[in-house]
This record gives structure tokens, sequence and C-alpha cells, in this order.
């Protein structure tokens, strides 16, 4: 037996591996980050037999397909569906509450990518513990926007807040006709810094008692200097759900929503036209399979959207990567071919004598060394 062992151990050495990557989780979130030209994911939760929280953060490069788990200091408590958003004018992230280990968590925090670091603010006034909530950055008011959300208490507020980093303050706004109270919705900023949202869970209480709920709608604009709402009737609108995957397409002007849940799971992607305030659904036949509370974030220089994650039809979380080539709108899992028309023959890589996903000369190499270490072990024994 011994003499076999240094050959599995050259074979061992000689075998592919794959990079690593986040572990499997639901509710995490991620931005791009046009400076380094990256995606960055943090947070999320796996569920076995009790949440598992992630405080980690990742970057991630479609055009080598590499996931990096980046090291950074002074690290906020882990957790999920939390609210996360991209400062460009500081190159910082910005991250409000979410669910963590002690449920839901109402701290503030900055992270600067520059020198991977973590720092928590400590406004005098903040919006009480929540997660799932909308949260998108204003340029013009230079503030942080933040609507709805699910409280400690399972209620669903119609509260809006700004981070004014100014002031270095949370502000309550007090518009006169804000969207139902609702979780799972999500809000982008436009070109022309219009803050867009996409509803979710929606739900009508009276005393304490659900009266009513849904899910979706009509997309609403918020105006933080009027404090006002405006509710863009539009149809027909996607399949209600809440948990979708939500990002804008600045350079079409459109947001991009797919997946989610409601009544099903959802494993469709529509495409939201800003300019003419109208939906359609993107003809996709390869697509992520069903799933909600994933991440999904659009890159601008490449024109495309990557999406990680979520859970299944069947409540599991997932690990896969999906980019959208939002310039023909066909998704694809990287390192993984598109199906296409059985070979007429084997490909290259894979002819007769060869071990399969090794290169010839590999194989060739790999197969003389084995023969020459047992030959030498057979002469000693």
């Amino acid at each position: 037996m011994r003499k076999y062992l240094l050959p599995i151990l050259l074979l061992l050495i000689l075998t592919p591996t794959t990079s690593a990557q986040p572990t499997r989780r639901i509710g995490p979130r991620m931005i791009y980050n046009p400076v380094d030209q990256e995606f960055l994911l943090y947070g999320g939760a796996h569920w076995q037999n009790g949440y598992n929280f992630y405080g980690d953060l990742w970057s991630y490069k479609p055009e080598t397909n590499t996931w990096i788990k980046l090291e950074t200091h002074n690290d906020p408590p882990p957790r999920f569906n939390h609210m996360l958003t991209y400062i460009p004018t500081r190159h910082q992230l910005f991250l409000y509450g979410g669910w963590s280990t002690n449920d839901k968590t109402g701290d503030t925090y900055i992270y600067d990518i520059e020198t991977s670091t973590w720092t928590q603010l400590y406004p005098t006034d903040h919006p009480i513990a929540r997660s799932d909530a909308s949260v998108a950055y204003h340029p013009p008011t230079d503030t942080v926007i933040l609507y709805s959300g699910f409280l400690q208490d399972d209620s669903h507020s119609q509260d809006i807040w700004t981070y004014s980093f100014q002031e270095e303050n949370w502000i309550q706004q007090n518009p006169t006709n804000p969207p139902l109270g609702q979780y799972g919705h999500y809000m982008i900023t436009t070109q022309t810094n219009q803050l867009l949202m996409y509803p979710g869970h929606w739900s009508i209480r009276a005393g304490g008692i659900l009266i009513n709920h849904g899910y979706g709608g009509n997309i609403w604009e918020y105006d933080p200097t009027s404090e006002t709402w405006t509710e863009h009737q539009t149809a027909p609108n996607p399949p209600g759900r809440y948990w979708g995957q939500v990002t804008y397409d600045s350079t079409e002007n459109r947001i991009i929503l797919n997946g989610g849940h409601g009544t099903v799971d959802y494993d469709d992607t529509w495409l939201y036209n800003i300019d003419t305030q109208t939906w359609t659904q993107a003809d996709t036949q390869l697509k992520p399979p069903p799933r909600g509370c994933a991440a999904i974030t659009y890159d601008p220089e490449n024109h495309i959207a990557v999406l990680f994650g979520g859970f299944s039809e069947n409540g599991q979380s997932l690990d896969d990567t999906w980019i959208l080539n939002c310039t023909t709108l066909t998704w694809s899992q990287p390192g993984i071919e598109t199906p296409t028309e059985p070979p007429t023959q084997p490909p290259p890589e894979t002819q007769e004598n060869q071990i399969p996903a090794y290169p010839p000369l590999l194989t060739l190499t790999t197969i003389a060394l084995t023969i020459a270490l047992a030959r030498r072990h057979k002469k000693i024994n």
C-alpha cells in the first residue's frame, strides 16, 4: 500500500480546485464599487436549526469569476436583511440595522473602502430597530433615505427617515401620503436623482389586528425636499411579490426585477422603463431557479447585473452566482457552459486516453511520473 502513496499524493496535488466563495446564505446585500470595478457583498444568514449569521465582506470580479474574502477591521455584529448603500462622494458603504443575533438592530455604520475599516456612528436620533427596509443615497441633499421595514413587534411602519451627513444625525420626515407599511421592498436612485421604490409585502392593521395584506403593486417616487410621495400608475405590473431582486440599470434608465416570493416563488425577469413608466417581461430561457431574498447589483462598466444567493422554493439557502447580460437580456452562470447541441466528437480535453478536464501535456506528465514512482518503489521493495 505504501508504494502507492506518493503517486496518489501527486495526483491530489495536480487536481484542479475550485476557488473560495461566500457560503450559502439569504439576505446578503451587494453594491458595485466603481473605483475598483468590483462587487462587494456583505452579510447574510443560513438557517440550520437556527440562524447562522454572517458579517463577512466579499469582493467579486466577474471577468475572472473570482470571489475574495476581504480582511476588515472593527466589524459590526453579523446580520442579514440589513440596509446597505454606496456613498460615491465618500467612497464608503453606509449600513443600518438588519436582523442580528439579538433580533432586529438599529445601529448605524460606515465602511471606508480604502482603509477596510468599519466605524460605528452614534447619532442623537435614529429609526427604531428594524430589518427589510428600503434604503438609497440621494446626492442632491447628501442624505440616505430609509422607508418602512420589519420592526421587532413584527409590524411594518410607515415612517421615513433621512440620515444627514452634514448634521450627522437621522431626521424623521412627515409626508402626508406614504405608501402602506411594508417589508421586502427596494429603493433605487436614478441618474437624474429620482428616488423610486418597488413595493414589497404590505399590510393594513387596525388596533394591532391585521385587516388586509398583499404583495407588490405600483412604483412609488419620493421627493425628500418637498417630503411627498407620488404613486406611478402602471399596468400591467409584474405579479405581486416581495424579497425580489431589484437593481437599477443606469445605462438604459430602467429597473431590473428578478424573482421574489409571493403566492409562489418566481424566476422571471422584468424591466421597468422609467421614461415611459411601463413594465416588460424579458424572454429568458436559461435563468436562475426561483428564489427570494438574494443580492443583485448592476455594473455600468460592463453592462451586466450580478446575482448571488437567496433562498430556493423549498426554503434552502443558495450559494450560486448568476450574471445577466443587460444588452442581450440573457442569464449565464459563470464557470458553467451554456447548454448547446451535443458535440459530434469529444471536446479536445476529453479525447480518448486523456484524463477529463486535464490538458494533454499535464495528462502525459502525470501518467509518466506516476509510472516512474511506482517502478522506483517496486525496486526498493
